[in-house]
């Protein structure tokens, strides 16, 4: 699970963009299922879709346009080992990392 915001950074009208990677981490495909809550806990409707993960594959994206606006978590799970990890940044100007919480 890790938080996304997609909405505007006031101070100079910059967009906010969160980005994630996931790699799979064995021998076999792995299939991806997220979930994307807004901050009220409603759940937005096709807003990530990740592609089946070939053995020891990857993928990572950042534009999610469902998601545009919002801010809330992605609730990710996988039939296989798999590994994640997610950026924010502000427009080109700054980048930081988030947390990914395992359940």
């Amino acid at each position: 699970m890790i938080p996304f915001d997609a909405t505007t950074f006031a101070a100079n009208s910059s967009p906010f963009y969160t980005g994630f990677a996931i790699a799979n981490l064995n021998q076999t495909s792995a299939n991806i299922t997220c979930t994307a809550r807004d901050q009220n806990g409603s759940v937005i409707p096709n807003a990530v879709s990740v592609s089946p993960l070939n053995p020891l594959g990857h993928w990572a994206n950042y534009l999610f346009p469902a998601l545009s606006g919002m801010r809330g978590t992605l609730d990710c799970a996988a039939n296989a080992n798999i590994a994640a990890a997610a950026l924010r940044f502000i427009g080109t100007n700054a980048f930081s990392s988030l947390p990914v919480i395992t359940k």
